[in-house]
């Protein structure tokens, strides 16, 4: 608005109160920011639209993109018009995508296999998010809980079952170079 007033020479007083009798009668729709902006309403319907198609389509948004169209807290924004949502660090996602990873995890743990959480999301998750993720009451979380998968980080979770497995396999050799390496030590070999 500041730069209108400079630009076309106005009576900065009398500009502004035309604008604030405009905005009281209806005639000028939209927000208006102090002395400094105004957006106008078929902007802000415009960007409601926008994020609502974008969300509906792809289940996730990255509050960085609400952020850029000027959307102050894009978290409770989110949570506020899209409720039931799982609310991770840096993308607010529907919980449906959760189900894909639930079920995956469920397979994982049948067939004694590990499972990559990032793969099972159909959007970029950082380490944060996928921390967050696996904090967030499912059966995700509940399987951890009841330690039927353990987390190996970075969004790799192993069934218990694929762990065990490996440490029998795993365990006469790991003992028999112990053993090796206590009686080089024992013998001063002192070799490796």
């Amino acid at each position: 608005l500041a730069q209108l007033v400079r630009e076309h020479g106005f009576n900065e007083s009398l500009f502004y109160e035309c604008v604030d009798e405009l905005k009281a009668s209806g005639r000028l729709p939209g927000a208006l920011q102090g002395k400094s902006s105004y957006t106008p309403a078929v902007h802000a319907h415009a960007q409601v639209a926008s994020v609502r198609t974008f969300f509906e389509q792809n289940g996730a948004i990255e509050y960085s993109a609400l952020g850029s169209m000027h959307i102050k807290d894009p978290r409770a924004y989110l949570e506020a018009n899209y409720p039931g949502g799982v609310a991770l660090t840096s993308v607010y996602m529907k919980r449906e995508m959760l189900q894909t990873a639930e079920a995956e995890l469920e397979e994982a743990c049948a067939n004694k296999w590990a499972l990559d959480m990032r793969g099972c999301i159909e959007c970029e998750l950082t380490d944060d998010d996928l921390t967050t993720l696996l904090s967030v009451p499912s059966s995700v979380q509940a399987a951890l809980v009841a330690g039927r998968v353990v987390d190996l980080g970075g969004g790799l979770l192993s069934s218990c079952a694929l762990v065990e497995g490996c440490t029998e396999l795993l365990e006469p050799l790991v003992s028999s170079k112990a053993a090796e390496q206590l009686q080089q030590s024992a013998g001063g070999g002192g070799g490796k």
